[in-house]
Parts: C-alpha cells; sequence; structure tokens
C-alpha cells in the first residue's frame, strides 16, 4: 500500500522533476547539513608576560635600529619609534579534540603538544609570525640633507617592509 502511495506520488510529477529527483534530495541535505548549528569555542588567551616581552622586543628592535642607522654617513644621533599593528607571535603545535554533550553541545578541547628531552620539556613550535609596523618615525641630526633621508627611508623599509609613505624622518633640535 505505501508503495502505491508513492507511485502515485511520482505519477503525478512532471517528467523533468522525476528525472532530477535524487540530485535534488541530495542538494537539499547539503544546504541542511550547511544550516545545521554548532556550536564551538574558541580560546585565545595573552598573559601579561606574553604582553610585557612583546614591548621589551619592540623596545630592543627600535634601540638596534637606532644604533644601526646613527651609522648612515651624515646621519648623527638617531631616534626611532616604531608603531605596530600585531606584535611577533608563537604559534604552538596543538591537538583538539571535540566530544558532543546529550544536550547537542560541542565541547572543543586544545592541548599543547610538547617534546621532551631529558628532564625537561618544550612545546613544539608549528611557526613564528613576525612583527607587523604601521609606521616608523626616525628622528635624526642630519635630516636635513635629503641623501641621508632617502638612505634612512630605505633602511627602515628594507627592516620593516614598510613602504615610503609609512616612514618619516625628521630634523632632531639642537640641544
Amino acid at each position: 500500500m505505501k508503495n502505491e502511495r508513492i507511485r502515485n506520488l511520482f505519477g503525478r510529477m512532471p517528467a523533468v522533476l522525476k528525472k532530477y529527483a535524487p540530485a535534488f534530495a541530495i542538494g537539499l541535505l547539503g544546504v541542511l547539513l550547511l544550516l545545521w548549528p554548532k556550536k564551538q569555542t574558541v580560546q585565545k588567551t595573552e598573559t601579561a608576560d606574553s604582553v610585557r616581552s612583546s614591548a621589551q622586543s619592540l623596545t630592543e628592535t627600535e634601540q638596534q635600529m637606532a644604533a644601526l642607522l646613527s651609522q648612515v654617513e651624515g646621519a648623527g644621533t638617531v631616534e626611532v619609534m616604531l608603531s605596530l599593528r600585531t606584535g611577533a607571535e608563537t604559534v604552538y603545535q596543538t591537538d583538539t579534540k571535540r566530544s558532543s554533550a546529550d544536550s547537542g553541545d560541542t565541547l572543543e578541547t586544545t592541548t599543547v603538544l610538547c617534546a621532551q628531552s631529558g628532564s625537561s620539556k618544550s612545546p613544539l613550535v608549528r611557526k613564528t609570525e613576525y612583527p607587523v609596523y604601521l609606521g616608523a618615525v626616525v628622528v635624526c641630526a642630519g635630516a636635513d640633507s635629503a641623501q641621508v633621508r632617502l638612505a634612512i627611508v630605505e633602511a627602515v623599509a628594507s627592516l620593516t617592509g614598510l613602504g615610503s609613505d609609512k616612514i618619516t624622518v625628521v630634523k632632531m633640535k639642537r640641544q
């Protein structure tokens, strides 16, 4: 009796729908799966130590750059200030486990993988992302010379990846 109902249902359908009914059903199933709600928790924490080390790293970079730029002929005393879009970041290798609860929620647990050498463990580094700079200001005694300004802009651009429009070189006031 059920088979007769199904045959009657398909018998009333136009020929085009009969021909593409399986493809239509698969497409509808795909859309339903895409719309199925998922609950994922992603946690990103940044400790005070990493913020502090990032600030120290920026200060060290500025000091190293100032020391290098002061070696440019005619530059004289140099001070550098850099602004960051994002700081340096180390991405560690992780293992993610997902488990479903009876209520339909999904719990995600992430574990950092470590390598053990002797009695010490160290986390496995997947990649290191370098800082992305927004701009640079260089204050130097020799900035009144166009040749010195050009050399400093080129040096800062090659060290930071900034375009020349994001680098400003100004003359240091006399003390």
